[in-house]
């Protein structure tokens, strides 16, 4: 958070939605989904211990979306 005021005139000069998006709000967006991958890998691993079926589906190929009992 204390480099952000060294980029700020770099992010000043994004279009759009991302004008002002300072490296702290990059680093809130990448805490948020590793926390959502790490949740969603816990769940897996409770689902294969427990031998119920699962499936993972992914948005835009890369984020995990729903992950749906078999059962």
């Amino acid at each position: 958070m204390l480099a952000c005021e060294r980029f700020r005139p770099f992010v000043n000069r994004l279009p759009g939605i991302l004008k002002g998006m300072t490296p702290h709000v990059v680093w809130h967006f990448a805490a948020g989904y590793a926390s959502y991958c790490g949740i969603s890998c816990l769940l897996c691993c409770r689902l294969e211990e427990l031998r119920i079926p699962y499936k993972v589906k992914y948005h835009f190929g890369v984020l995990p979306n729903v992950v749906r009992c078999d059962q």
